[in-house]
């Protein structure tokens, strides 16, 4: 099935998640210190390949019983769900302390 998104919809969203992920290794750089700088930009990449590529293909899996909305539904709400239970509860983290600081 091909997408129904026309060309310019298509390089507004290649362009969107350029910019993410320009923007995102830009405050990564900013943010980690010197010596750490290499892991922490690697596991920035460890994270987001397998975070686009398994809602990806677990679409494309359930889009075989269910159809493509319901794979899209479900898809959504999974990852919804995972992202939701990843946040920390207890409302500091590093991150948020040394922006605090700045």
């Amino acid at each position: 099935m091909t997408s129904r998104a026309g060309p310019a919809s298509r390089r507004a969203g290649g362009l969107a998640v350029g910019l993410l992920f320009c923007t995102g290794l830009t405050e990564l750089n900013r943010l980690a210190e010197t010596r750490h700088r290499f892991g922490v930009v690697s596991a920035s990449f460890a994270a987001a390949y397998p975070g686009m590529g398994v809602p990806a293909i677990l679409a494309g899996l359930i889009s075989r019983l269910a159809g493509t909305v319901y794979a899209s539904a479900y898809t959504t709400g999974l990852m919804a769900t995972t992202t939701t239970a990843a946040i920390p509860r207890n409302g500091t983290t590093r991150t948020r302390q040394r922006c605090r600081a700045l």
